[in-house]
């Protein structure tokens, strides 16, 4: 049976995406519980989409376009790493193989937190390594 979307495109994000064309009008029924999660994704929002072997990748939410039904997924550096229709991410959402991580900004707080005790860490061991009195 012929996949919905874009796999020959994603083939490692894409490989356990189980969404039938047949499948498709069941996916835009507004009251299904998966196409409301696509709706209340907010722009920042973090996902995890399934790959090859284990190897998920974690994308962010960078736009929502309702004219042409795309959604916009780059990575940490901010490029685009895939593009899904609302119908295509309900189904990915239901099937297992697209999950929601958090709150894009909860996620981002944390990640800049840890980033920023790197950071001080880093200049606290620079810091008393050149400060070290020498033993003569």
């Amino acid at each position: 049976m012929r996949r919905y979307g874009r796999a020959h495109l994603f083939p490692f994000l894409l490989k356990n995406s189980s969404v039938a064309l047949a499948d498709v009008g069941f996916f835009n029924n507004e009251n299904h519980p998966a196409v409301a999660r696509v709706d209340n994704l907010s722009i920042g929002m973090w996902v995890e989409f399934a790959g090859e072997d284990d190897h998920n990748t974690r994308c962010k939410l960078a736009a929502k376009i309702s004219a042409v039904d795309k959604f916009i997924f780059v990575n940490r550096q901010g490029v685009k790493v895939v593009e899904k229709t609302k119908t295509g991410l309900a189904g990915e959402l239901h099937d297992g193989t697209v999950s929601i991580i958090s709150d894009g900004l909860l996620f981002s707080r944390a990640l800049e937190s840890v980033i920023g005790n790197l950071r001080d860490s880093q200049q606290e061991q620079q810091t008393s390594s050149a400060y070290q009195p020498s033993h003569g």
